[in-house]
């Protein structure tokens, strides 16, 4: 979805609405409160296919256990319900198991790598950048600034397309 992970990590399953897009793929929109989020901005973000069907398969699992799934409870909890304060333990051990600590440049990957890398791929993806800003609650100037890194050769299709004036 492109979250930050503060607004990730404060998500309850009533923020969460499943949706269809105009190609009937399954969908999220993630409602973010103005209050969880590092602009204090309040936005709907648009998840992707795979997105609703990872969420979908944890509710379902909840469910399953009886196991706090009601609309006000955190999506990210632990055992006992309460709130996860903070992911990067989890994430860590989890990249540690996978072998993948650190990304091709050497750099230690951070939960808020996953950020980037949603952000990354959709401008590789060639999503419109200003639809790409609003969605993840960021500006163009942002965009700019951190991710023109992705090199025009991986655009060529978008670049190379004749749109009839007008």
């Amino acid at each position: 979805t492109g979250l930050r992970p503060g607004e990730a990590r404060n998500l309850r399953w009533r923020d969460i609405k499943y949706n269809q897009a105009a190609d009937y793929q399954e969908i999220i929109e993630v409602f973010v409160h103005a209050s969880h989020s590092k602009v204090n901005a309040t936005r709907t973000a648009i998840g992707l296919q795979l997105a609703a069907f990872a969420i979908s398969l944890l509710q379902f699992a909840r469910r399953e256990n009886g196991d706090y799934c009601a609309e006000d409870d955190y999506i990210w909890c632990d055992s006992d319900g309460r709130l996860i304060q903070d992911f990067r333990e989890g994430f860590n051990a989890l990249i540690k198991a996978a072998g993948v600590e650190t990304d091709s440049m050497g750099q230690k990957l951070t939960i808020y790598s996953l950020r980037h890398y949603y952000i990354s791929s959709r401008i590789r993806n060639n999503v419109d950048i200003y639809d790409l800003a609003k969605n993840t609650g960021t500006s163009l100037e942002m965009i700019r600034v951190f991710y023109d890194h992705v090199p025009n050769s991986e655009r060529l299709d978008e670049l190379t397309k004749y749109r009839q004036p007008g």
